[in-house]
Formats: C-alpha cells, structure tokens, sequence
C-alpha cells in the first residue's frame, strides 16, 4: 500500500475518514510543520519523526503517501468533520466535492442518478481543494476552486484522476454507509465508474450497514441495489454492523434496554471502526526491519490472503483492547492477546450453523522481537484452533508482524492485535435486507420514489438476483 486514495462518500463516510486519519495520527505521528518533507505537486507524505521531535517515533514505510477525495450533496455536511480533523497536519492531500443545500434524501436512485431531472442550479456546485502543502481552508467565499459544469459524479472522478496521474502505484479505499442515499447510491456510482476509468487497480470499501431496527424506511432497498455494485466492481468489502459496533463499545456489565443505542457516541463508534480498520489494512515494519513497503504493504497482498475468490468478499475485522504498559511484557501475551480477539468473533450463525472461515489475516503490532520469535509457533497454533478454517483452503491463515514499540503515556494503544477475516456468516446481513426488500417490493412500498429518480424495475430484480447469489456462494462452503 505505497499510494492510498480514501474516497470518503457521504457524511458516514467524511466521519469515518476522520476518525481513520487519528488512527493513523497513532501509528505514525509527523514531525513539526517546519521539519515536514512534502513530495511535491499537491500530494503531500507523511513525516517522519526524529529523536527530540515528539510522537511515537514509529517511522511510516518509506514513499507511503495517503490521499482522500470526500464526496458528499452537502457542503456543510462536509466542512462541519473537515474542521473537526486536520488531514494536512499528516500530510495528506485532500479534495472536497460537494453540493451546497439538497442531500439525497435517503434515496438510493437520488444518490446513483443524480438531480438531473430536478433541474438543479449547477452554480450551487462547487469543489474544494486542500493541500498538506497549503494551510489554507477551500470554502464558500475562500480559496476553493469552484466549478458550474458537470456532475457531482463528473467532478469527483475528475478528482481522483488528478491523484492518479501524480500517484503511481494507487489504490483505492472507498468508505460510505448502506442506508443514505449519498453513500449507497453516489457510493455505488463512482465505485463502477471508478472501475471503468482504473481497471487495474484495486478497490476496497469499508461499509457500514444499518441498524437492524431500522434507521430509514428504505434502509433495505438502498442495500440491496448497493450490494450489486460492490460486488460487481470491489475487490474486498469489510463490513461493519451498527448493531455489532455499538454492542462492542458498550460495557461488558451493561445491561440492554430501551436507550441502550443512546449510551454509545457516534464518536466512540467511529473509534472502533477505524481502529480495526488501520490495523488490517496499515503496512507494518517486520523483524527483518523492512521499512520500505515491500512486505504486505501493498492492498491486493492484503485483499488476496482474505478473499482468495471473487464469490466471496465480504470481510470482518476486529481488534483486541488496550493493554497497560505491564501487560504487554507479561509472558505469553502475544498469544493470549491473539486468542481474546479471536473470540469475539461469533462460534455459530443465526441458523445455529458452525462458522467456518475462508481466509484471515492477522496482523501483530508492538510487541518486542524477543517476544515474536518465542511466541510465533504458539500464535500460529493458537490462530489455527480459534479460527476454524474451511477444509479445501490449507493457507487460509496469513500472520504479518511490525515489532515498533508504539504509543506512550501510562495506557497505551499498543500492543495490539488485529484479526481479518472472511467467514461463513458474512452473508447473514445480506440475506436478511434480501428478505426485507422483496416483501417491501412486493408490496410496492416506496418504489414510486425510486422510478421518479430514474429507477427501473429491472435494476432492483437484478439486484435481488446478486444477492441471492452472494448468499448462495456462502452458504456453498
């Protein structure tokens, strides 16, 4: 992963990307704005901290640049989580394409297709640019670049071209949300013009699904014609569950009721998800002391340990808690530590059916070299034991390791563990919106909305049909 363009789609999305921007804050903390090297262009690459700078003094594989390209119908949206994070203080080059006012109103035709029909005033439509190079801040009135001529989706494909002619190797990581109708819809969109315009390259999407209650009476539709897409054009989704994230951050001792939603911060929630989310897909520095990006640094290494097959993308990760500064040091820690994220992962299925997994990746951070030569065999055994692999797939188990001793202060975020996996009851998300959406349809509950925004019938059977096949193909193994 020596080049990464994050596409941050919606206000999901743009929240995400911030949160995932501290994580990496984390790993590799920059030197002073004055000591900062820039690579020139508008793309900026993190610095590398020296002694007497501050940080972790963790240095980031060397030509490892980050960029983001946020898309959302809100400007506002946009600005208000741009402001809240600082992404050219880690010298990452961002883009901001946004509309002002509007919003997709939860609707999956809105997002895909566009306000074309509605005859949208395309002054009100304007991209932003933001350099590490530049401390500047693009907004209505300031130094953005505005633009009154094509799409929301013409203008963020034309975004990120401008970070793939100056980017090379590239990778794309697209983080959006299922249930609005900016992530699934405009999501969908640019991920397949995304594939048309960089076959080459590969795409991952972290996708956050909704809660099981509800959060939108379409919720079910926009998933499902979303699905299509991802699976059509990604090559790795790692999904999180908003039921599963907010069980997670609760306390163990914490006891459900009604406003148990209401006792987790969307704060803390994007927390979690992006932990787990820098940790499976970050590049580590080896025992060997490779700090070049030559080993698992690259995102098709990390997407072809967890998803040896088309017919089955969609990944899960998690990541072990905090350890004291003695934890760490105690014996056997790398083990057990390993063996307590593993068992967050569930043992059986909604149907009572024991899960199986297809391929994983786990990836070790912090831990002394000392410690990773004594306890590598029983890491590996102890992996093998939790999670219980397919029987036609011998290597499904991939373990990287970064041995920098990392974070600082009395708790530390390190020593960790991250666990990516590609398991049998990935689908079990699917088959229930699968469910959900053909009753709806059936009924004809709200698809007059849909057809009005350029919706056929045809693209929501099709839809119906992938995902069958996507719960087929799990439920094959």
């Amino acid at each position: 992963m020596r080049d990464v363009c994050f596409v941050l789609v919606g206000q999901c999305g743009a929240q995400l990307g911030g949160a995932v921007f501290a994580r990496t804050a984390a790993l590799w903390t920059p030197p002073p704005q004055s000591s900062r090297r820039t690579s020139g262009g508008r793309g900026g690459s993190f610095g590398r901290p020296g002694r007497g700078q501050g940080g972790s003094g963790h240095e980031p594989p060397r030509g490892l640049k980050y960029h983001a390209v946020v898309v959302d119908t809100e400007l506002k949206a946009v600005r208000s989580v741009m402001d809240a994070t600082d992404p050219e203080a880690l010298g990452v080059s961002v883009a901001m394409v946004a509309r002002r006012g509007g919003g997709s109103g939860g609707n999956f035709a809105l997002g895909y297709h566009g306000r074309a029909s509605r005859r949208l005033d395309r002054s009100k439509q304007t991209t932003h640019w933001k350099s590490s190079a530049a401390t500047r801040h693009a907004g209505p009135g300031g130094s953005g670049q505005e633009s009154d001529e094509g799409s929301i989706h013409d203008r963020a494909l034309e975004a990120l071209r401008r970070v793939a002619e100056r980017c090379v190797p590239l990778s794309f990581v697209l983080i959006h949300a299922l249930a609005g109708g900016t992530g699934s819809g405009l999501g969908a969109r640019l991920l397949e013009r995304l594939r048309d315009e960089f076959p080459a390259h590969h795409m991952m999407t972290v996708t956050v699904a909704p809660f099981s209650d509800g959060e939108s009476p379409m919720q079910s539709y926009n998933s499902v014609l979303c699905h299509r897409a991802l699976q059509l054009h990604a090559d790795a989704v790692l999904m999180y569950s908003n039921d599963g994230v907010v069980a997670s951050a609760r306390p163990p001792n914490h006891r459900k009721s009604a406003d148990h939603y209401s006792r987790v911060s969307i704060e803390k929630c994007n927390e979690l998800i992006a932990i787990s989310t820098v940790g499976a897909i970050a590049p580590v520095v080896d025992v060997a002391g490779h700090n070049d990006g030559s080993r698992h640094a690259r995102l098709w290494e990390v997407i072809s340990a967890v998803a040896p097959s088309p017919s089955w993308k969609l990944l899960q990760a998690v990541s072990s808690e905090p350890l004291l500064a003695g934890e760490a040091a105690a014996a056997n820690a790398m083990v057990t530590t390993a063996t307590k994220t593993i068992a967050k992962l569930p043992v059986y299925d909604i149907s009572q059916n024991r899960v199986r997994t297809i391929g994983a990746q786990v990836t070790v951070r912090g831990f002394t070299e000392s410690a990773w030569y004594r306890d590598a065999p029983k890491l590996d055994r102890a992996v093998a034991k939790g999670i219980e692999a397919v029987d036609w797939n011998p290597f499904a188990v991939d373990t990287r390791w970064d041995t920098q001793q990392l974070g600082s202060g009395a708790v530390h975020t390190y020593p960790e563990v991250t666990v990516l996996v590609n398991r049998t009851d990935a689908a079990a998300s699917v088959r229930d919106v699968l469910t959900r959406a053909e009753q709806m349809f059936a009924a004809g509950a709200y698809w007059h909305w849909y057809k009005q925004c350029g919706c056929e019938e045809q693209d929501m059977l099709e839809a119906f049909e992938q995902a069958r096949c996507i719960v087929a193909n799990y439920d094959a193994t």
